[in-house]
Parts: structure tokens; C-alpha cells; sequence
């Protein structure tokens, strides 16, 4: 009969034991997402998350020449648009610039981008995010050209982006700092296509 009882005990404990373990996994769940936030004041913590979001859709590559400040050209013929940014056109004032600086970062990293594809765009264009690594971390050159000024925010495609949501911090960055487009009142680079269309 004891035996009995404390087999009914057993038996209600369960339910609350398998609630406890549950809670348990939600709190553990909750604490490392919590962890993984980037400290937006610190760039390279931004590099570092937006890099482990996507890996399994990545591919190296080496660079052929860089377009233009938006746009790289690959060894393998592919072009590259960086998804969610628009640069200054290679005639508008800053385009020059923004070229050498996109030039400027891929150098520094042997010529070697991580292209992570989002999409293709109706020109058969790779649309999507460039990666390079550094000595202790990685580095998204779509944001590095937000945050130089050396691109505006393209926020009609940046939602396609699947670090897009980190495009708009880096972007204020730049204003700010009023770095490279945010000196002046320069024509947006959308505006400047339609009007020499």
C-alpha cells in the first residue's frame, strides 16, 4: 500500500517536473538570445552577430575589380550588388570615393569577400551581403559603407536583407558624423538614375 502512494506521488509530480524543466528551457533560451544582442555602439560586435546569422548560405569568393561603390564584379564573372544600400553613381560627386573605399576594405582583405546571396535581380545580378574577414573578426560591407557615408540606405529593398534591420544604425552613424554624403545636400543616387534616364 505504501508502495502504492508513493507511486501516485511520483506520478503527480511529473506534470510539475515537466513544467519545471520547460520554464527552465524557456529562461536558458531567453538568457542567450539576450546575450547575443550587439552593442550598438560597438561596430565590430555588429559585424560579429549580423557574420554567425548567416553562414550556411555563404560562399567564398575572390574579387575581380569593384564597380562601383555598391557593386563588385567576381573572379568567376558573377557581379555582386550589396543588398539594401545605393551608392553614389561613378558621375555623381562622392562616386569615385565610395568606389576606392569599397576597393579599400576588400584589399585589406587579400581581395577575398564571403557573399552571402539574398536574391538575383532582373539584370541576373547576385544580390546580397559582403562579408570580409579581418584579423580577429568579420566585417559586412554593406554596413561599412552605411557608416562611412559612403551609401545611402536603400530602404525599400534593406527588408530583403537578412541583416537589413542593422542597416538604419549604421546609416545615423554616418549622419551623425556627417561622413562623406551627409557633408553636403547631395542628389540620392535613385534620383539621379531616373532624372539620366
Amino acid at each position: 500500500m505504501k508502495l502504492l502512494k508513493s507511486g501516485k506521488l511520483l506520478l503527480n509530480a511529473l506534470p510539475l517536473f515537466a513544467i519545471a524543466v520547460i520554464l527552465g528551457g524557456i529562461a536558458h533560451q531567453k538568457y542567450q538570445s539576450d546575450a547575443a544582442l550587439p552593442d550598438y555602439d560597438d561596430p565590430s560586435a555588429v559585424m560579429a552577430m549580423s557574420l554567425r546569422a548567416s553562414p550556411s548560405m555563404s560562399q567564398y569568393h575572390s574579387v575581380k575589380r569593384v564597380a562601383d561603390g555598391d557593386t563588385i564584379i567576381l573572379n568567376n564573372g558573377e557581379k555582386v550588388r550589396l543588398c539594401g544600400i545605393d551608392a553614389p553613381e561613378s558621375s555623381q560627386p562622392l562616386g569615385a570615393e565610395s568606389t576606392a573605399n569599397l576597393k579599400r576594405l576588400i584589399d585589406a582583405a587579400g581581395g577575398n569577400v564571403i557573399v552571402t546571396e539574398m536574391e538575383r535581380d532582373r539584370y541576373g545580378r547576385i544580390v546580397g551581403e559582403v562579408f570580409v574577414k579581418r584579423a580577429n573578426d568579420e566585417a559586412l560591407l554593406n554596413i561599412e559603407q552605411l557608416q562611412s557615408g559612403m551609401a545611402y540606405l536603400y530602404e525599400r529593398y534593406a527588408k530583403n536583407c537578412m541583416n537589413g534591420s542593422l542597416f538604419p544604425d549604421a546609416e545615423s552613424r554616418a549622419k551623425a558624423k556627417k561622413r562623406g554624403v551627409w557633408k553636403g545636400n547631395y542628389q540620392r543616387p535613385w534620383d539621379f538614375r531616373r532624372q539620366n534616364r
